[in-house]
């Protein structure tokens, strides 16, 4: 397995070795996401709502990626059930707009990559060009 480098745009990068996608949820997200604060890995989170052309037009692109960056947690949150919408207003990406794609480091904190339809990381577009 080929492994990537993804940088946020604070320049946190990671060398990023690929799981399959975990549905989060308001219920789930904390023991998912929040309880893994502190580990040597990161999660790289979709928020998403199946009605959102842009966010359709993803998919492909963001299977890619899961496919051939292992080594990080991937997640999807939509927006279309009703209990998802206070997590993705907790992190801003009703402000944002979707499909909106968020990195979780260790530390906790969420940095963007991409929001609405403005890629924020040029790695991870470029990322995509390579695989």
């Amino acid at each position: 397995m080929r492994c990537i480098r993804m940088c946020a745009a604070s320049a946190l990068c990671v060398a990023a070795c690929a799981e399959s996608t975990t549905k989060l949820t308001a219920a789930n997200f904390a023991a998912e996401v929040d309880a893994h604060t502190g580990e040597p890995y990161v999660w790289v989170v979709k928020f998403y709502s199946e009605m959102c052309g842009s966010c359709q037009a993803l998919v492909p692109t963001w299977d890619k990626l899961r496919e051939s960056v292992p080594g990080v947690h991937w997640g999807e949150v939509s927006i279309d059930e009703k209990e998802n919408v206070a997590l993705a207003s907790k992190y801003g990406v009703l402000d944002e707009g979707i499909p909106n794609i968020k990195l979780f480091t260790a530390d906790g904190q969420a940095q963007p990559i991409l929001t609405g339809d403005t890629i924020v990381a040029s790695d991870m577009s470029e990322a995509a060009a390579r695989t």
